[in-house]
């Protein structure tokens, strides 16, 4: 099977919608496929990486028709993101079929509210630039669903996915739900995470793995710090991944502000190998985002065996089971979770269930899934059952 994945980013794994096209093709070669790997650069224009989301919108499907056009016949199948194909008729015989990629679906953000900044100036941006928003947000909305008429399947990492867009009236048939996950060698790494250190009667250390930003729960995070403090003073909150909204360390000090500075651990950026060394003091993991593709911080923390409690949401509450999720913003509820956990003595049994649930989650075995129902749609078109 030969199969096209063609990246909307740059092809670096830092960027996380890159990253799961670079990891989706290596679980796909390593499942036999012949796989192509291509950066937006290659299958669109340069200058692409400096494009705007309405620029990307209006360009990329013109540029993604014509690379289908005039590739899909060196390949069985070309997969891409999902809102950059459009209004597409193709009656080329041997042309590829087309799977159209969800890596965060935007059809949830119609009903997911995410808390704002705080202050004023926020509250007056989003009154002023609210129905612009709004508009765009339908936009692509209105793009993603012609992708998906136009396409043989759409690709979704979770349940939820589906069952939105089941409820917005695409067709059960045409979606494959394709949960992400850890490559092998990864996850052993992860899982060898402090292995050796003694945490029982040290002070406890929170982990958040993830860019730090409203989505994440960025707006909640210094009140969840300041109540898990007043149980336990010595806590440590330590950020992961930082850098995006807010770019440096010193950034998020500041957001948090000085009373809360000193029980604070900040690493804007790690590389990949760095992680499982950051893990490796850290006792819970703590999630508050409002909406995931897949919770990459998620399975990397269960995998170094921290329990982690997070909001029930798409792409957290497939991951997490549920005694460890609270409702949506519940930041109250969640900090009373976690210091139920600390408080419990039951933290060693609790990082073994984290690996256990870590450890069932292959993308290796997960990308099967959407190979086999391409193999099976193929080998229906050859035989002549579907057109």
């Amino acid at each position: 099977m030969k199969i096209a994945l063609c990246c909307h980013l740059p092809l670096d794994s830092k960027l996380g919608g890159a990253k799961v096209y670079i990891e989706a093709a290596e679980s796909y070669h390593r499942n036999g496929a012949a796989v192509s790997l291509i950066d937006v650069r290659d299958w669109a224009s340069k200058a692409a990486t400096s494009w705007s989301e309405q620029e990307k919108l209006s360009q990329l499907p013109d540029m993604l028709k014509q690379y289908i056009k005039s590739q899909g016949k060196n390949f069985d199948i070309i997969e891409f993101e999902i809102p950059y194909l459009g209004k597409f008729d193709d009656n080329q015989q041997d042309s590829a079929l087309l799977s159209a990629r969800s890596v965060l679906l935007p059809h949830h953000l119609l009903d997911i509210k995410i808390p704002p900044a705080p202050g004023l100036r926020s509250f007056l941006a989003k009154l002023l630039k609210g129905a612009k928003r709004k508009q765009q947000l339908q936009r692509i909305i209105s793009q993603s669903n012609l992708s998906i008429h136009s396409s043989h399947f759409v690709n979704v990492p979770n349940i939820d996915d589906k069952n939105k867009l089941i409820s917005c009236g695409i067709d059960e048939k045409k979606i494959i739900v394709s949960p992400y996950g850890l490559l092998p060698e990864r996850m052993q790494l992860l899982a060898n995470s402090g292995k050796d250190q003694n945490k029982k009667n040290t002070q406890p250390v929170i982990a958040f793995v993830g860019t730090f930003d409203w989505r994440k729960g960025a707006r909640e995070f210094p009140e969840i710090l300041r109540l898990l403090l007043k149980a336990s003073p010595n806590l440590k909150l330590k950020l992961l991944g930082t850098s995006a909204l807010f770019p440096t360390k010193e950034s998020v000090l500041n957001y948090f502000g000085s009373d809360l500075s000193q029980s604070l651990i900040v690493i804007p950026q790690f590389t990949p190998d760095e992680l499982p060394i950051l893990l490796a003091e850290c006792h819970l993991g703590i999630f508050p985002s409002y909406l995931e593709s897949f919770g990459f911080g998620v399975l990397e923390m269960l995998a170094a065996g921290l329990p982690t409690m997070g909001y029930k949401v798409p792409g957290v509450s497939s991951l997490l089971p549920p005694e460890w999720l609270v409702g949506p913003g519940n930041h109250i509820a969640l900090v009373n979770l976690i210091k139920q956990i600390l408080e419990s003595n039951k933290l060693e049994a609790l990082s073994l269930k984290a690996k256990s649930i870590a450890q069932r989650i292959s993308w290796i075995e997960n990308a099967k899934i959407a190979l086999t129902h391409y193999e099976l749609f193929l080998n229906k078109q050859q035989t002549g059952q579907v057109k």
